[in-house]
């Protein structure tokens, strides 16, 4: 969380928030932006951050202030894109929970989160954290390692975009878009 914090009634008069496209644009003339240019730029890890106070504040904080007021301990970007500001893809969250809507690490190396090969046992080993890493079993096939590691997900209630690859959260989304 930003550790400087703007009011809601100070952002509304600097800032415009767009919930259906998810971005800000200037309502004032500041430095080189304009009125109605867009605010913000899109940081490595992928996050808007726009200037403020002499602060710079994730864009998805900013919707939280601007639409409610107050500013969560913490924020989920559901489709799991960062950058993806909109209304309907931002929701409060507990940090537990925000961990049980993570993409496919690159590091993963079996295709399955939470499914690794067991070189010493030569099976496949499915686990899942829930405060602690669980032990799922050993299993035969890679296929019986993700059912086990599925349910587990859906025992926890992990959200249904876990494990998966934000790019394939968006095409997904494009094709719903359409049809």
């Amino acid at each position: 969380m930003a550790s400087k914090i703007i009011s809601q009634d100070k952002l509304k008069r600097v800032l415009h928030y767009n919930p259906e496209t998810g971005v800000f644009t200037w309502l004032v003339n500041r430095g080189k932006c304009h009125i109605g240019d867009i605010a913000g730029t899109v940081s490595k890890d992928r996050h808007v951050r726009i200037g403020l106070n002499y602060s710079r504040f994730k864009a998805h904080r900013l919707a939280f202030i601007y639409m409610t007021g107050k500013s969560p301990d913490e924020i989920d970007h559901i489709n799991q894109d960062p950058s993806d500001n909109r209304w309907c893809n931002l929701r409060p969250i507990t940090h537990t929970f925000n961990m049980r809507n993570m993409p496919k690490l690159t590091t993963n190396t079996s295709g399955v989160t939470g499914v690794v090969w067991s070189e010493s046992k030569q099976k496949w080993k499915a686990e899942i954290w829930n405060g602690k890493n669980v032990h799922l079993g050993l299993f035969a096939t890679i296929e019986e390692a993700a059912a086990a590691r599925k349910g587990a997900e859906k025992i926890l209630k992990f959200h249904q975009n876990h494990g998966i690859s934000p790019s394939i959260n968006a095409l997904a989304a494009a094709k719903s878009a359409a049809s």
